[in-house]
């Protein structure tokens, strides 16, 4: 659901500790009539000194339980919130306090210290996969609060990758679940950590498949922390450094550290930008890499969400193109998409006609390949590059790579730094993914339909119905 931020002193929300849980009901019913109208969330504290335990404030820990299920009722985003303070320096019932999207923050300093409100849960509309075998289901998914370096995203689109249906079926390992996928994120920021220097409130912004890295190892400091040493963070299903398992861009809001967080350029439409943060660099960085351009003679093989932003990339850095399909009923789109050449690989004539011309030869599908047959088409020197990723182990024989001193290769997304630098490409040379904007109801029918190469290109969620 859509909330507005307002900022506003509201003192009889937070009830003193040791208060009636008569009445802490109802100041909570109070709230809600209060906060409804404009799309607010109601929000509960419980005051914990410092050294007293739990069991202790179990009146308060039963107002908060209580209160979020009384807004959770109604529909709202919900937000718990305990403070950790010392009975001396609690803040007077007059402190100002701060509602920023479905939150209510209190900051007080005494002796020159800041303290803050801890929160539990911010609870936002999602569509997950309740396991390998189940299809995914509305629902709900938590997330953080929105630390100082931490950037909160109404995100407005988000596509479907064939990733995500690998993972929600635990085909490249056991996933996580629930599990809601999802990392072709494009929105708004609509709130900013207090440290926050690179992005304010209003931009448009991209979220890819990565939310977190240690920052330290040399991958991270080479500016590609789709490498780091110690893991970095996947968008979903990975694990956060809290410990707590990540969750994507199937929802209506995510929160994300601010240098994992990409500008979309005023140039490329939001729905058209997301699946760039997947399938545009996943392209674009091989490409980069070997050095497609002028004089270059770069093969794609598969023209689907991956393939058709590799051939309009390469063709916009300038190499010759051409596609390697099945088939070819895309071979118009092929060449309207900037491919030179376009051979159906089910025709075994295609092999021996393309023997040695490339110089690279990028796979974009997930499906088996015979590697040798690839590697044949490769010039000396040349290099057959995988983006795609099968399930299942691929064999090849040594001999094809000896003899023309060629080369395997594989490659993963990007950095962040390549990411914008894609953006920025693209919105250069008005590049973007093709894209049919579906509801949320429909995720599942899309997934049979990318199964069935039955996309022309990328799917793309419209999230506002996941309200």
């Amino acid at each position: 659901m859509a909330q507005r931020s307002v900022t506003t002193t509201v003192s009889q929300v937070v009830a003193p500790p040791g208060a009636r849980l008569g009445g802490r009901l109802i100041t909570s019913l109070v709230a809600s009539a209060v906060l409804q109208p404009i799309n607010a969330t109601l929000i509960s504290v419980a005051l914990v000194p410092i050294g007293q335990s739990l069991g202790a404030c179990a009146a308060e820990i039963a107002w908060l339980v209580t209160a979020l299920y009384l807004a959770s009722a109604v529909g709202q985003p919900v937000v718990g919130l305990f403070v950790d303070l010392p009975s001396t320096d609690r803040p007077s019932q007059d402190t100002p306090v701060r509602m920023s999207t479905g939150r209510w923050r209190r900051e007080v300093s005494p002796d020159d210290r800041t303290i803050h409100c801890g929160v539990v849960l911010l609870t936002v509309h999602a569509y997950a996969a309740p396991s390998a075998t189940e299809p995914l289901a509305k629902t709900t998914i938590t997330r953080r609060d929105v630390g100082p370096h931490d950037v909160l995203i109404k995100i407005e689109y988000a596509g479907i990758c064939h990733s995500d249906i690998h993972t929600v079926r635990s085909e490249w390992g056991e996933a996580h679940y629930p599990l809601a996928p999802g990392h072709e994120i494009a929105g708004v920021v609509v709130e900013t950590g207090s440290a926050v220097t690179k992005h304010r409130v209003g931009d448009r912004v991209g979220v890819g498949c990565m939310v977190d890295s240690c920052g330290k190892c040399v991958s991270c400091r080479n500016g590609e922390e789709q490498y780091c040493l110690e893991g970095m963070v996947a968008t979903y299903d990975g694990i956060d450094r809290d410990g707590t398992v990540t969750q994507g861009g199937y929802s209506t809001h995510v929160v994300v550290a601010e240098d994992f967080v990409l500008k979309i350029p005023d140039g490329l439409d939001l729905a058209v930008a997301a699946p760039l943060l997947c399938a545009g660099i996943t392209t674009y960085t091989p490409l980069r890499r070997h050095g497609a351009g002028p004089g270059k003679r770069v093969a794609v093989v598969g023209l689907g969400g991956l393939g058709h932003m590799a051939v309009q990339i390469a063709h916009a850095m300038g190499a010759e193109v051409t596609v390697l399909s099945q088939s070819l009923k895309k071979r118009e789109d092929g060449l309207r998409l900037g491919a030179d050449h376009y051979y159906a690989t089910s025709d075994e004539s295609t092999f021996e006609t393309l023997a040695g011309s490339f110089d690279l030869v990028l796979n974009t599908v997930s499906a088996v390949l015979d590697i040798d047959r690839y590697l044949s088409l490769l010039a000396v020197g040349g290099t057959l590059a995988f983006v795609g990723a099968p399930a299942e182990s691929l064999g090849f024989g040594v001999f094809p790579l000896l003899t023309n001193r060629r080369s395997l290769s594989g490659s993963m997304i990007g950095g962040i730094g390549q990411t914008q630098e894609m953006l920025d490409f693209c919105a250069e040379h008005g590049l973007g993914a093709e894209i049919e904007i579906i509801s949320a109801d429909r995720i599942n029918e899309a997934y049979e339909r990318v199964l069935a190469s039955d996309v022309r290109y990328r799917f793309v969620i419209d999230t506002s119905t996941l309200d």
